[in-house]
């Protein structure tokens, strides 16, 4: 078993865990009672799963490369996806000239990305 592989794959399932439950009470909900109208509403709602998915399917690709060694392909595609969700997380609040402190999540996946590399080069 990859340890490294496994701690990306506990890190992706936080990450998920964080965006469901607390991300649902605090961004979903509010989404769907927002006075907006429902096409862009219901759009963003339905992108909010869809991220829930990519998610779960993360920490997913990540626990399949720890347990079978050929799977370390999957895992180079969580970490690059993982690495350009950091990226973009990181780089779109300055320059939307909003507060790392009111969007932190692409810090989140930094760690993420780094563990995952380290474990398919191990």
């Amino acid at each position: 078993m990859n340890t490294w592989l496994l701690v990306a794959a506990v890190l992706s399932a936080g990450i998920c865990w964080l965006h469901t439950f607390v991300g649902g009470r605090r961004i979903a909900r509010p989404l769907l009672t927002a006075p907006l109208p429902s096409k862009p509403k219901h759009t963003s709602y339905f992108c909010w799963h869809i991220v829930t998915l990519v998610l779960a399917a993360l920490g997913i690709m990540f626990l399949y490369a720890a347990v079978q060694p050929e799977g370390v392909d999957v895992a180079w595609v969580a970490v690059g996806l993982t690495a350009s969700i950091a990226v973009y997380g990181i780089v779109m609040p300055p320059s939307l000239r909003l507060k790392y402190t009111d969007h932190p999540q692409g810090w989140l996946f930094v760690p993420v990305a780094i563990v995952g590399a380290w474990g398919c080069l191990s």
